[in-house]
């Protein structure tokens, strides 16, 4: 009669606490969202109940007393979350998909924590056994649980880590960061100190002239066609300053140095590198392209294209970082700098000499097009010094890496608490396992031109890519992977990038050599360059048109169409083009 009575006023406080606490709130997280609604209410009532009925087991077998034992309810019901924590935390590092098991996970743990407390309330009743020794016991029993379930996790996850570094390795990939670090560079040799020179220099003129700033070209936000005639004149009387002067004399001195490293602490790992020097590196490829625009308006058309060739080798200070954001800072440099090209090859007349062409193309040929490999190896290696990172000092992977966007959902916000934790080193290794599995697999596909490998590329899509089904307990995996997606297409667009430009200047040469443009591009080689480079994303001719006194030379881009030269993503429009109209 005691039990059951007990059992009917535990369900009573149970519905009371769901009036007055209102409890399908507090438990409205995404956990649940893949159960019906109309289960919600029987779910939290089960949950409760259960919770609430293990902790008046052990405390009505610490307290004989009927009172007492429910005052002290809340007080067991705090320890009884303790016992069982680490094995939910280990149950949710070891569900396949937590979002959809974890409420039946915990709802499993609780089941266990209620048989095993109500076996040792009863065994407690008929041998009579100290209460105390029980619970110590029990408390032993459960905890040994989740740290042995632990223990085995580590060791599966240590193994299957390291079968996957063995295969990277055996399939000839780098995998440490004494393969990767680039090799150190003299000082008297190392562009990087005077590169850092720059850097100060720049800052303390854009301290000078705040004002200015605003609207100095590509570094405002205006666009260089909406400048004033009144700003473009102050822009080109500040950088008549000498120390703007003696700022590009840095920049030109740099770029035809013979090394450069700058002091990145690869040893790190990925989370602590501080790769302050990429921002520098772009203010700087902006501010040559800002002086490039003024001296052509000025029609200083020499020295400006001297500076634009000074812009196209800037981005070779960054050919040897094995990083990925060093590579894309690096595309963005060359970018620009060929968009520059562009507005001084479109204006009237034929200002520039055949050598000068000449030096361009045996620089565009010099550039490293194939940058996929290296950049991912180097991010292979350092993603995994910043998870060994992560064990030796057990830090909370979210003071690695912070991701706003993440803030709001609360799995994922619950999943970071725990997952530099001494809890998540099962995980972590499993996670850089499948981050190398699915990183070697894009390098396979990185050894040959895009398009004989698009039907490779799109089954690593399906299974590693942005929208491939990846287990939640892979953080790193699933944050990583949709950014790679799409780096084999900037891969080739750079490529077709650096070809129209080529073409482009080919086709400059032999007007000047022929008084006209040709009429196909064949005539291009051998005579002007050794052979036509294909379209990387269809391994065809590129798109020559003569328009008017000028031509345009297109790639079709990633999505195999001619758009006439256009990009635009809205419209699908999807060219790489370099048009000159003259």
């Amino acid at each position: 009669i005691k039990y059951f009575s007990g059992l009917l006023l535990l369900l009573i406080l149970v519905l009371l606490s769901h009036l007055i606490f209102n409890v399908p709130l507090i438990f409205n997280v995404p956990f649940v969202d893949p159960y019906p609604k109309t289960l919600l209410p029987i779910l939290y009532l089960f949950l409760s109940t259960i919770t609430l009925y293990s902790a008046t087991c052990f405390s009505s077998l610490l307290l004989k007393n009927a009172l007492p034992a429910i005052l002290c309810i809340p007080f067991i019901l705090i320890f009884g979350i303790f016992l069982v924590t680490p094995l939910f935390l280990v149950s949710v590092l070891i569900s396949p998909h937590s979002s959809i098991f974890v409420f039946s996970i915990f709802s499993a743990i609780q089941a266990v924590f209620l048989i095993l407390s109500f076996i040792t309330w009863q065994k407690a009743i008929v041998k009579d056994n100290r209460s105390l020794k029980t619970v110590f016991v029990t408390s032993i029993v459960i905890l040994t649980c989740p740290f042995g379930i632990h223990a085995i996790a580590n060791f599966t996850a240590t193994i299957k880590l390291n079968r996957t570094i063995q295969q990277a390795k055996a399939q000839g990939f780098k995998i440490t960061p004494e393969e990767i670090i680039p090799p150190l560079v003299k000082d008297e040799g190392n562009a990087a100190f005077v590169y850092h020179e720059a850097f100060e220099l720049a800052d303390k003129l854009k301290e000078r002239y705040k004002t200015e700033w605003a609207y100095i070209p590509y570094e405002s936000k205006i666009p260089v066609e909406k400048l004033t005639e009144e700003q473009k004149r102050t822009i080109s009387r500040i950088m008549k300053d000498p120390e703007f002067i003696k700022f590009y004399g840095l920049i030109e001195q740099a770029v035809n140095m013979p090394a450069c490293r700058f002091d990145i602490k690869y040893e790190e790992g990925l989370a602590d590198m501080l790769l302050l020097h990429l921002d520098k590196i772009r203010i700087l490829a902006r501010l040559i392209a800002a002086k490039t625009y003024i001296l052509s308006e000025e029609k200083q058309f020499q020295e400006a294209f001297q500076l634009a060739k000074t812009g196209l080798l800037l981005g070779n200070a960054l050919v040897k970082e094995p990083i990925s954001n060093s590579q894309w800072v690096r595309i963005a440099a060359d970018e620009i700098a060929i968009d520059s090209f562009q507005q001084l090859l479109d204006k009237p007349g034929d200002r520039y000499s055949f050598s000068e062409y000449q030096a361009l193309i045996r620089i565009i040929d010099k550039k490293n097009r194939y940058f996929m490999k290296q950049s991912l190896e180097g991010d292979m290696v350092f993603v995994g010094e910043s998870l060994l990172k992560s064990f030796r000092r057990h830090l909370s992977w979210k003071q690695l890496f912070v991701w706003p966007s993440f803030d709001n959902d609360i799995e994922t916000h619950f999943l970071w608490n725990i997952y530099g934790s001494y809890f998540g080193r099962p995980i972590l290794k499993e996670d850089y396992a499948s981050f190398i599995h699915a990183v070697t697999n894009l390098m396979k596909i990185t050894d040959e031109p895009y398009y004989l490998v698009k039907e490779k590329y799109d089954n690593w899509e399906k299974n590693f890519g942005f929208e491939a089904k990846r287990p939640q307990r892979y953080v790193f995996t699933r944050m990583l992977m949709p950014g790679y997606s799409r780096s084999i297409i900037v891969e080739t667009n750079y490529q077709a990038t650096l070809d129209t430009f080529k073409l482009a200047l080919a086709l400059k040469i032999y007007k000047e050599k022929h008084g006209n443009y040709p009429n196909t591009l064949s005539p291009l080689a051998p005579e002007i360059i050794k052979e036509l480079p294909l379209d990387p994303f269809t391994g065809k001719d590129y798109i020559y048109r003569k328009e008017g006194k000028g031509f345009i030379i297109c790639s079709v881009g990633s999505n195999e169409k001619d758009d006439n030269g256009l990009t635009n993503s809205i419209q699908n429009y999807d060219d790489i083009s370099f048009k000159v109209t003259n």
